[in-house]
């Protein structure tokens, strides 16, 4: 995900695996990095699709701007196992206020087309997969 020390690379995509590592055997000794490595979900929307995001507390239509990636993830409840989100941080100049890109007035902008690639539904302490309509 990084090219060197905080610079992301160019081609980002949304879904980052571990390296393989062999799973729990019964027969031998347990590798813990085999119970601990988990996939990341990668919520990027602004770098990865140049969307430009509008302030949802300014009054005037002010574009947010890139902070960085967020510090902590988030932990997901998936069918099977667990996978962790991590996202970008933003900005406002005018306001100075600082939003995470999986906020909800933040993803009621973006366009359905991008808004059905976040797979997350959101709770205040938990996150758990959104169930595909048919």
């Amino acid at each position: 995900m990084f090219a060197s020390k905080s610079v992301l690379v160019h081609k980002l995509q949304m879904w980052w695996y571990p390296p393989s590592v062999p799973g729990p055997n019964f027969l031998s000794v347990p590798v813990a990095a085999s119970f601990f490595q988990r996939r990341l979900f990668l919520w990027m929307p602004r770098k990865m699709w140049s969307f430009d995001f509008k302030c949802p507390v300014c009054k005037t239509s002010t574009s947010l701007t890139s902070k960085g990636l967020y510090n902590r993830v988030r932990s997901v409840i998936d069918l099977k196992n667990r996978y962790y989100l991590a996202s970008e941080y933003l900005k406002c100049r005018s306001c100075k206020g600082t939003f995470i890109s999986y906020d909800s007035r933040l993803l009621g902008q973006l366009p359905d087309a991008i808004k059905m690639r976040f797979p997350i539904v959101l709770t205040r302490k938990f996150c758990a997969i959104r169930p595909l309509l048919l």
